[in-house]
C-alpha cells in the first residue's frame, strides 16, 4: 500500500509555494516585520537555528491572533519533522501506522510549541516531540490487552454495565478487528467513549498528549461514518 504526502511535507510545499511569499504577518515585532513575508521568513528560519529559535517565540505570541503564524512555525520546524518520519519509513513502519505517528508528532510539535517558555530551538522542539512521539507508540503496542479486555466486556456483559456500552465496546472490537479503526484511534475511542474518561484521563493511561486523544478519537469518528 502506497502512502500519499502528510501534513509535513504539505507545510514544506506550501512553505515554497508562490502563495507563502504573498502573505505577509500584520504584526509590529521587529523579528516578524523584518520579513517581507511568510515564505520569506520560514526560508530565512531553514538557514539559521538561531534567528528561528527567536522567530518561534514570536509566531507563537501571535498565534491566537493570526492563524497563519502557528503554520508558519510549523513549517520553520517541518524539515526536522521530516527527517524523523524519513527514519519510519526506512524502519518499516505500515502507511496506516505511519499516518498516526505522522499526526501524533505534528500534535506533540505544537502542544510543545505552546508550552515551552523562552526561545524554542528547533532541534530541541523537533527532538522532543520525536521522543513523545515514540513513547506513545511504544506504549500502544505494550497495552494492546486493553482492546482484549473490550472482546471480554462484549462477550460478557455485567448487569451494571449499561447496553449502550457493551454496544459501543462492540463497533469499536469489530471495527479494529476489520482494519476501519488504527489501535491508536480504537484505544482512544475506547477510553473516551466506552470507558467514559475524559480527554485529560485517556491521555495519561495512552501516554500522549490530550489533544493527541482528542486527534486520535476524531480520526476514529471520521472513519466509522464514513
Amino acid at each position: 500500500m502506497t502512502r500519499s504526502h502528510g501534513p509535513t511535507h504539505d507545510l514544506i510545499a506550501w512553505a515554497n509555494s508562490p502563495a507563502a511569499s504573498r502573505v505577509a504577518l500584520s504584526s509590529t515585532h521587529p523579528l516578524l516585520r523584518a520579513h517581507r513575508s511568510i515564505g520569506e521568513l520560514v526560508h530565512a528560519c531553514w538557514a539559521d537555528a538561531d534567528l528561528a529559535g527567536r522567530l518561534l517565540v514570536a509566531l507563537m505570541a501571535h498565534a491566537d491572533s493570526e492563524s497563519v503564524a502557528t503554520e508558519a512555525a510549523l513549517a520553520i520546524l517541518a524539515p526536522r519533522l521530516a527527517v524523523v518520519i524519513a527514519r519510519w519509513i526506512r524502519a518499516g513502519v505500515a502507511p496506516d501506522d505511519l499516518d498516526d505517528m505522522e499526526a501524533d508528532l505534528v500534535v506533540e510539535t505544537l502542544a510543545l510549541l505552546k508550552s515551552a517558555p523562552g526561545p524554542r530551538p528547533p532541534a530541541a522542539i523537533a527532538d522532543r516531540a520525536w521522543d513523545r512521539t515514540r513513547k506513545s507508540r511504544r506504549r500502544h503496542l505494550t497495552h494492546q490487552s486493553a482492546l482484549g479486555h473490550l472482546d471480554e466486556v462484549a462477550a460478557n456483559p455485567t448487569p451494571d454495565r449499561a447496553p449502550a456500552a457493551v454496544t459501543a465496546a462492540a463497533i469499536v472490537i469489530d471495527n479494529y478487528r476489520n482494519g476501519r479503526l488504527s489501535l491508536p484511534a480504537a484505544q482512544a475511542l475506547w477510553a473516551t467513549g466506552v470507558a467514559g474518561r475524559s480527554c485529560v484521563e485517556a491521555a495519561e493511561q495512552l501516554g500522549c498528549a490530550p489533544t493527541a486523544v482528542r486527534a486520535r478519537r476524531s480520526r476514529a469518528l471520521r472513519a466509522l461514518a464514513a
